[in-house]
């Protein structure tokens, strides 16, 4: 089967397309495969091309996709066992846009799966749509920061931005669009060749993290603010739908990514557990999908304050089939009022899977990014939630993990978290002006489902990709360029590949600390600084009390607990922005972005 997207670029041209590549999105759609609603995102673009004049496609083609598009399944209440996953925030917004503008182009036609008009589909559509923009709006992205799903999120909202029929719904698909473009900008880095976008994510996978010249919203940056050319000439993948959507980046946004002086950028996005939990929202297609679509938007199935609404929702959506939940059946016979406490008993590791409230910060310099999720759930299960990077010229990035073991044993679940994806158990993190410090503590109470834990943490090192390095027995230090980096542990290290370092033990520590050739004479001499940083863990039970000596500030942090640099308390911001770019509250009226005023409904007319 041939599972290339169908090329934008020709339908935009009147080329005819590739006979065997329709038939294999065609193929892949009608077999219900994961992602099949990324190909109906690329088929519905080509035929709201095709419909509005801008572009061509044969009568025969047309028909062709109308047919897939109109037999598609596209919710969990509808008929159908199948192996897509609908339910994340990235697919939860891919579907609704689709089956929104499905039932927008054929409103009078018969959806053959479920027998409901186009019409009713669109409606319906509209509600969930309006509510996953609403949601983003308030509480910013569960899977924030993502190099491989911002391009979903995208790719989606470009559709409702550029096709919608409502105004009202495309202007506040405007205004989501030019939030996830900011956060490209203010959170990417560029050496004026090319730009990376590798910051603190929810949800990373190793490609992304280690070569981020390759993520899927690199074409995006090229398009958006270059430098550089779409690669992608012939438009045939999901950011292609951006491209064609009309939409035009607004010049403040713009002018945030080509801005490269120095700038620290704090953005704290999504919901804590127990705010989810608390949480009411109006519920017009009923209490199970309004808080079941809240909950899966953050990946939230098996915490105490989930479950009861996760089941709920998997037995209503008729669920136990799914290959992503079909290890939940076993608890949906057991009384609701069982399920939170056997979840704190069984203390499951599928908990990591949950994306709760990030406090990102990240700070970019000419030479150098530096980017942290801060104090997220240490102690706790991870995932796939990249927390801290350190990105360097040439699109060279440093990172370390704990790392973990798959959970099951099946391929669409087994793959995270891994030797380099996410976190066994995720570290204590914080990050101030160029110093960052991971400490990890592997004494946590085991649980349910977690392989064996590893004792150690690793360092991803591309010792090859440096133009120098210098290592000591518990320091390592480099530059690429004009951009110097430093890594010091408090256990000593083993250089294992030429890409790992390996630092073993039950607890270890991690101090980055980022410099440049404007403040030092050479390599030896940031080296040398970097190999005179005191850490000191002790103090208290078990090694939870770091103090670290840095950059010129004592910082004294206890794991989970008060971190203090110069014996003042560190309080983190939860503003939704705080830079010198734009700042605004938590749950926001509105988002100044340089004079491009952003609000609720969209952007504010001028």
């Amino acid at each position: 089967m041939d599972t290339r997207f169908l090329p934008l670029r020709r339908v935009l041209t009147g080329e005819p397309a590739d006979e065997d590549q329709l038939a294999g999105q065609l193929a892949f759609v009608q077999a219900r495969l994961d992602c099949a609603d990324f190909r109906v995102a690329n088929l519905l673009a080509a035929l709201l091309l095709d419909d509005t004049g801008r572009g061509r496609l044969s009568e025969d083609q047309r028909e062709q996709i109308v047919t897939t598009v109109l037999g598609f399944r596209y919710w969990l209440d509808e008929p159908g066992v199948d192996g897509m996953c609908l339910f994340s925030e990235n697919h939860q917004i891919l579907f609704a846009s689709c089956d929104y503008l499905a039932g927008q182009l054929h409103p009078a036609r018969v959806f053959s799966n479920d027998g409901r008009s186009g019409a009713e589909h669109r409606d319906r559509a509209a509600i969930r749509v309006r509510q996953w923009l609403g949601r983003r709006w308030q509480h910013g992205f569960s899977e924030w920061l993502s190099n491989t799903y911002y391009e979903e999120h995208i790719a989606a909202v470009a559709l409702l931005a550029g096709f919608a029929a409502d105004d009202d719904i495309r202007a506040q698909a405007t205004g989501v669009l030019d939030l996830l473009l900011l956060d490209l900008a203010l959170h990417s880095w560029t050496d004026g060749q090319d730009r990376w976008f590798i910051p603190s994510s929810g949800r990373c996978y190793a490609p992304g993290k280690q070569a981020p010249g390759g993520s899927a919203v690199a074409d995006i940056m090229r398009w958006a603010f270059g430098p550089g050319e779409v690669q992608d000439q012939e438009w045939a993948t999901l950011s292609a739908i951006l491209f064609a959507s009309g939409y035009e980046v607004p010049e403040q946004i713009r002018a945030i990514a080509h801005d490269r002086d120095g700038a620290t950028i704090d953005q704290a996005m999504g919901l804590e557990l127990a705010e989810a939990a608390a949480l009411r929202e109006p519920a017009p297609l009923g209490e199970v999908e309004t808080r079941g679509t809240l909950w899966w938007a953050m990946e939230a199935f098996t915490t105490p304050e989930s479950i009861v609404d996760t089941m709920r929702a998997f037995r209503a959506w008729r669920m136990k089939d799914n290959p992503f939940l079909t290890n939940l059946t076993p608890f949906a016979k057991l009384p609701e009022a069982l399920l939170p406490g056997l979840i704190r008993i069984l203390n499951p590791a599928t908990q990591g899977v949950a994306l709760e409230r990030a406090r990102v910060r990240t700070r970019r310099t000419p030479h150098w990014l530096l980017s942290s999720a801060q104090r997220y759930r240490p102690g706790g299960y991870g995932d796939q939630q990249h927390l801290w990077t350190a990105l360097l010229p040439r699109g060279v990035t440093v990172f370390a993990t704990h790392p973990g073991g798959a959970m099951f044993d099946d391929v669409a679940r087994n793959f995270s978290p891994g030797e380099w994806v996410g976190n066994g158990i995720n570290p204590d993190v914080v990050q101030h002006g160029r110093v960052l410090i991971a400490f990890h503590h592997l004494g946590v109470r085991s649980g349910y489902l977690e392989p064996k834990r590893r004792l150690e943490s690793h360092l991803w090192w591309p010792r090859t990709d440096f133009d120098e390095t210098q290592q000591g027995q518990r320091w390592v230090a480099g530059r690429i360029g004009s951009a110097y980096i430093g890594v010091r542990s408090w256990a000593p290290l083993e250089f294992v590949s030429r890409n790992e370092i390996r630092q073993p033990g039950k607890v270890t520590v991690w101090v980055v600390l980022m410099g440049d050739a404007e403040t030092y004479a050479d390599l030896a001499e940031f080296a040398a600084e970097v190999a005179a940083i005191p850490v000191v863990a002790g103090d208290l039970p078990d090694n939870r009390h770091l103090m670290v000596w840095a950059d010129g500030h004592r910082h004294d942090l206890t794991f989970g607990g008060a971190h203090l640099i110069d014996g003042e308390p560190v309080i983190l911001s939860e503003d939704r922005y705080a830079s010198r770019f734009v700042t605004a509250e938590r749950g926001p009226e509105r988002i100044d972005v340089g004079g491009h005023v952003l609000t609720a409904a969209g952007r504010e007319q001028q």
